[in-house]
């Protein structure tokens, strides 16, 4: 914590050290014990995290998810395979979804343990520069939800903003600037054969001067709140200004980059 912090300051830093040295109930606690140099040596079968609160909780709220008469609503989520670093995106058209799948799309590298399907290891999808977008919308084409051409209409929900509020000091905030720039972008629509994005709406809300502390481990209801009031406003800003955003003007601003 800076020496001469505020009250507010000392808040934000409460939640992030409450969040890394003993975590956060009904999602994970520290697994302290694991916490020495040998277990370096086998953090991947020793992460620094236990979680199985939130295997629990995933159990419970979705045993299985299948849309086999591609009726319902597509449920999709985004892996990285940890040996050949492929992004691979599971669909409930495809195969039943279960908490392994959601779990795997979670999985943190050194944070959390990796989760094995179909005798793979999955880490986190978003420990990429590749997006999920492209092999998403090609699945659709592919499972004809979508017809070749047809005019879309797309709704991203991003969780950084591309600006900072404060400069990055601590070593937490500067490792939540990288993780931060590593998905800018990856939402923006893709230019694929046979998809056209008629409407981009971005829900994209504003930075806050606490997000390089409070980023990652910050579960306190304070912070929940705040990014509950930010996400309304952010999406009531989406609803109000439709097309705003739109394709034509993401590409011209590619060009000027």
């Amino acid at each position: 914590m800076p020496v001469g912090a505020t009250h507010a300051e000392a808040a934000r830093w409460n939640g992030f050290m409450t969040g890394v040295l003993i975590g956060t109930r009904g999602l994970y606690t520290a697994a302290w014990p694991v916490w020495q140099p040998l277990s370096g040596l086998a953090r991947l079968e020793q992460p620094l995290h236990d979680r199985r609160a939130m295997w629990e909780l995933l159990e419970q709220e979705l045993p299985r998810y299948s849309t086999d008469d591609a009726r319902g609503p597509l449920l999709a989520v985004g892996s990285i395979d940890v040996m050949s670093g492929e992004l691979v995106v599971f669909d409930s058209d495809r195969a039943p979804l279960t908490a392994r799948h959601l779990a795997a799309s979670s999985a943190l590298p050194l944070l959390f343990d990796p989760v094995e399907i179909d005798e793979r290891l999955y880490w986190d999808g978003d420990i990429t520069r590749d997006s999920v977008l492209p092999p998403l919308l090609r699945r659709l084409l592919e499972s004809a939800r979508l017809e070749r051409d047809e005019a879309l209409r797309l709704v991203t929900i991003e969780q950084f903003a591309r600006t900072l509020a404060a400069v990055p000091r601590s070593g937490a905030e500067i490792a939540y600037r990288a993780i931060n720039l590593l998905q800018l972008g990856k939402l923006e629509p893709p230019a694929l054969d046979g998809i056209r994005i008629a409407e981009w709406q971005r829900v994209v809300r504003e930075p806050l001067p606490e997000d390089g502390v409070s980023g990652q481990f910050d579960y306190s209801p304070q912070r929940i709140e705040r990014l509950i009031e930010e996400g309304r406003q952010a999406a009531q800003r989406a609803i109000e200004r439709p097309g705003r955003t739109g394709v034509a003007e993401v590409r011209s601003a590619r060009a000027r980059r």
